[in-house]
């Protein structure tokens, strides 16, 4: 999987065969590769009530991944029961707090089986990184605690055992304070992380044997510590282990991985640095690393601009009109109700694209499958059109709307807000919704999340219009500036140094009553599109690129100087401006299957190219 060898005689006979079977290739063939760009599985079920939304813990996984380039799909337990699945990833994040959905034996990742375990065991083996949170594993189906068996974690009664190096055992930590080991000191300063204040029995390595092989600097590193002052004993808390040819890392307590706003201990960022060591794990260290910006063309973030339906044929002209210079396409929600004449003038508008926005604007959350199942077929119906997009109206989303949205082939929706100034539902990236309902069901959808602001133009905006005689230009002045702040604040504090998506909500009825009202949306647009440095795609091409990059693998190989890379694609997909980030200028640039340019963006090297099944390029550096 990772950590492969440069190609050998084998591989050479390899090249010979498809040169003279007359298939196009080149000097910078990859038969095996040191590492490929990680692609990452999330285990969960998903949060709340099961309507799509995740934990808070998991978007900022997500947000530190994709930052990276590293694609991350969230799934549920289920995978793990056919190995194959494994091998498009090279990362598996398994916590097993709650809020992951951790709270019975039907999705716990601490009940799991000895295969379960056994498939994990062999892919780390291959090259897999493993992280995995405290109690994993720890229970039989059967409900049997293996600690019972034999007091603790072992080889006799785990399989995962080799695989972290140790024993575990049930120690006491009360008294026991959490604290960084020094290369982390500065992300995590003293005084420590945590004092333990109750007894809390938490799975550490503590008896002597375990403690002197962790001594093996070459296989084992700590990361955190327990350590009783009073007696001046130290125990692993976090640490990871190499094992093969992949590693697994233990978090005893893993609250570190989920934000203190929601119950966690460390801030964003500190997780975010976290994740950044793991995903070094997976590459290795590298004297030239290359990883994959999240967006085409070298964009270094995106702006989505999006209308739900509301307001007269003149406000629906006002806002796409002013929008079109700036903007290829925009996503427009449309509801049974929406005027005939601005159905006509919209379809006709080849910038304009129509979504489903349902037949009567209900609440979906009081609906059964078969009313939800009618909001959304008969506007499918009603205006001859198979949408691919959605969004729940008062963008409340409901579990039976998700599902029906996957059943009809719907490629996103864009409903479960976002701020991240305060709260972190929803997500700057788009994300694959998982969903569970209380009977037991759960599924891993395919349905992207493409999450839109938790406040649009009505919220600055609708007390004026819709409840007042009259709408004072002072006061229309004062809530635009309002707006603006807003935006402006989340383009520039949130999105912009996460690399995220911005998609913005707003209605004609409000934004298009005038052009004071409708400066923040315009300005901001304006600003991001004159920059040159971003995208501003409509949701369905940031869907379309999203699931193209779901199937796409990147390997890289390295030697002195000179970095290969390999594309791996279905035959039939192509993916425009795929960008790779580079450590700096290269010297020298070859490509086969394909075109491409360096770009450089406030100082940074990219590489942009189209990508295909077999586009090879090789970097040759100073």
């Amino acid at each position: 999987m990772i950590q492969r060898k440069w190609i050998g005689a084998a591989g050479v006979l390899f090249f010979f065969v498809l040169l003279i079977s007359g298939c196009r290739q080149s000097n910078i063939e990859l038969a095996q590769y040191d590492y490929r760009i990680p692609r990452v599985l999330f285990l969960t079920t998903g949060d709340g009530r099961g309507e799509g939304t995740v934990s808070d813990g998991a978007i900022i996984a997500l947000q530190a991944f994709n930052k990276l380039g590293a694609f991350v799909r969230f799934e549920n337990r289920t995978i793990l029961w056919d190995p194959r699945n494994l091998q498009d990833y090279d990362i598996i994040i398994a916590p097993t707090l709650f809020g992951y959905h951790d709270a019975d034996r039907q999705y716990s990742l601490t009940y799991m089986s000895d295969r379960e375990l056994a498939v994990l065991k062999d892919w780390v083996e291959n090259g897999g990184v493993l992280v995995a949170g405290e109690n994993f594993g720890r229970n039989r189906l059967d409900g049997i605690d293996r600690v019972t068996l034999t007091g603790n974690l072992s080889p006799e009664n785990w399989v995962l055992s080799p695989v972290l190096g140790v024993s575990l055992q049930e120690v006491d930590v009360k008294g026991f304070r959490l604290s960084a080991a020094d290369f982390l000191s500065h992300h995590f300063p003293n005084p420590p992380v945590l004092r333990v204040e109750q007894s809390a029995y938490l799975l550490v390595p503590a008896d002597s044997a375990s403690l002197a092989l962790m001594q093996d600097s070459t296989r084992f590193r700590v990361w955190f510590y327990w350590q009783d002052v009073t007696r001046g004993t130290m125990l692993p808390a976090v640490f990871a282990h190499r094992y093969g040819k992949g590693s697994m890392v233990y978090f005893s307590v893993s609250r570190l991985l989920h934000p203190a706003l929601d119950g966690g201990l460390a801030g964003s960022l500190q997780i975010e640095h976290l994740y950044q060591r793991i995903f070094r794990l997976a590459v290795g260290e590298r004297r030239y690393p290359i990883t994959l910006n999240p967006w085409p063309h070298a964009a270094q973030a995106a702006l989505a601009v999006t209308f739900d339906d509301g307001g007269v044929l003149e406000e629906y002209k006002r806002v796409f009109t002013n929008l079109f210079p700036y903007i290829n396409r925009i996503s427009l929600f449309i509801t049974g109700y929406t005027p005939p004449e601005v159905i006509q003038w919209c379809a006709n508008q080849s910038q304009i694209e129509l979504h489903n926005h349902s037949l009567t604007h209900p609440r979906f959350r009081g609906l059964d499958y078969m009313e939800t199942l009618r909001e959304i077929r008969q506007p499918e119906i009603q205006y001859q059109r198979q949408f691919t997009g959605f969004r729940f109206p008062y963008v409340v989303n409901s579990f039976w709307g998700m599902l029906v949205l996957e059943e009809q082939g719907y490629s996103f929706e864009s409903s479960i807000v976002v701020d991240h100034t305060r709260f972190y539902g929803g997500g700057i990236f788009p994300y694959n919704i998982p969903i569970f309902h209380q009977s037991g069901w759960f599924r891993s959808l395919n349905l992207l999340e493409i999450s839109p602001l938790q406040h649009d133009d009505w919220y600055f905006y609708g007390k004026g219009i819709n409840e007042q005689s009259r709408y004072p230009e002072f006061q229309q002045k004062r809530d635009a500036a309002r707006y603006r702040a807003y935006l402006q604040n989340l383009w520039n504090e949130v999105i912009t140094p996460e690399k995220g998506i911005m998609t913005i909500v707003a209605h004609p009825l409000y934004s298009g009553k005038n052009q004071l009202l409708f400066s923040p949306i315009l300005e901001l647009t304006r600003e991001v599109s004159g920059s040159g440095k971003y995208w501003l795609p409509s949701l369905q091409m940031v869907a379309d690129y999203w699931n193209k990059r779901k199937n796409l693998v990147v390997e890289v190989a390295e030697r002195e100087n000179e970095v290969r890379v390999k594309i791996r694609l279905p035959r039939e997909v192509r993916i425009p401006g795929l960008t790779l980030q580079l450590p700096r200028r290269p010297k020298h640039v070859v490509i086969t299957r394909g075109e491409g340019t360096v770009k450089m963006v406030d100082g940074t090297a990219y590489y942009v190219f189209q990508a295909q099944n077999g586009t090879g390029i090789r970097f040759v550096f100073d």
